[in-house]
């Protein structure tokens, strides 16, 4: 899903993506290196049991995975010095950019080292998914107003979950079968780039649901 990517002068890779994403960048990690991904990658019905990024760093993309890795690295080892922070406004992204389309939050330094760039580059909404909402909301008045928060669900066909205190979406997944037994509309799909519900807010629009891939 990645084409290219920018390193920045302390080491971080941007990816810009493809396919679905194609137009947006993005900071992603490496989830074969996360501690956090790798406990629920065991959980039957989890979500990261069936995780694309894992099988693509196993075959199609096996190249991503040295630099995520070093982004791992740069992101939750400490926190970045502000004169060190990439200012994001060259890279032509249209005023939207993605947290971890790959990967997850490492640990609390990996979270502000996100945050302390969305600060830098105010003109650009970030969006951040994670499914460690306890972590961000233990932090929840350091989020910047230019970062939009979406909960990811950690098990599949969870019909209709309630957006965490703080958030401001919930994204789910689902099997066609249990989104059309249940009712379930199927907003994910396309290209994000011509859709942007994920990045506007009070849009009435609370709940992103793909079916699973």
């Amino acid at each position: 899903m990645t084409a290219k990517t920018v390193r920045t002068e302390i080491g971080l890779v941007i990816s810009q993506m493809t396919g679905k994403m194609e137009g947006f960048h993005s900071i992603n990690s490496n989830p074969l290196d996360n501690p956090f991904c790798n406990r629920m990658a065991s959980v039957p019905g989890s979500i990261c049991s069936q995780c694309y990024s894992r099988r693509m760093l196993g075959a199609s993309r096996k190249h991503c995975g040295i630099p995520w890795s070093e982004n791992n690295r740069i992101l939750s080892g400490s926190v970045i010095p502000e004169e060190h922070i990439p200012d994001l406004s060259r890279l032509q992204c249209n005023g939207a950019f993605r947290f971890s389309s790959h990967g997850e939050i490492i640990n609390e330094t990996h979270l502000t080292n996100l945050l302390n760039i969305a600060r830098k580059n105010p003109d650009i909404t970030f969006g951040l998914w994670t499914k460690r909402v306890s972590m961000v909301q233990e932090h929840i008045d350091e989020i910047p107003d230019n970062v939009i928060l979406v909960a990811s669900t950690r098990l599949t066909n969870i019909a209709f979950p309630v957006v965490p205190d703080g958030f401001h979406k919930v994204f789910s997944v689902y099997t066609k079968s249990f989104a059309t037994e249940h009712g379930i509309a199927i907003n994910c799909h396309g290209k994000c780039r011509e859709c942007m519900i994920c990045y506007r807010r009070g849009n009435g629009i609370t709940h992103i649901n793909e079916l699973i891939k």
